[in-house]
């Protein structure tokens, strides 16, 4: 272990296991809380400045940052494939707070048959919703008043 790696795993044993600890006790003995908040972030830094010493640390490794690489543009690719069956700009079910309880019951009652809809007819649909969905986004009604 170099000075760096040291001296964070020092801070952080330091911050979480002593200055935590002896500000929880000072609370509980009617000690002000502000000293408990600051010990409790000292711990919390000290810890995000070990995971991200071990982070680099780790991707230091040449073997370890290539296999990490390959996963994520694996995952990628995957994602993208996936988003090509999917619609992602139309949303299943529009949202509650802009419909009636009748509109909302029409929208479950379409979602519900959509799945014995043809793949290009479901296309379709799912256009047309989000044609309706972006329009109704732009023109919102007007809240009611709420008596108080």
């Amino acid at each position: 272990m170099n000075q760096s790696m040291t001296g964070q795993l020092t801070k952080f044993y330091e911050a979480a296991y002593v200055d935590l600890p002896l500000a929880a006790a000072q609370r509980w003995m009617g000690g002000n809380r502000r000293s408990l908040e600051v010990a409790g972030w000292a711990a919390y830094d000290s810890f995000v400045a070990l995971a991200n010493e071990l982070t680099n640390r780790m991707y230091a490794n040449p073997l370890v940052a290539a296999s990490f690489g390959r996963a994520l543009e694996t995952a990628f690719h995957v994602q993208h494939i996936f988003d090509a069956f999917t619609p992602s700009s139309a949303p299943l079910l529009p949202e509650p707070s802009r419909l009636d309880s009748s509109e909302l019951a029409e929208a479950v009652a379409e979602f519900d048959e959509a799945p014995r809809v043809t793949l290009a007819t479901r296309s379709a649909h799912y256009a047309e919703a989000a044609a309706q969905y972006r329009t109704a986004a732009w023109t919102r009604r007007p809240r009611r008043a709420v008596a108080a």
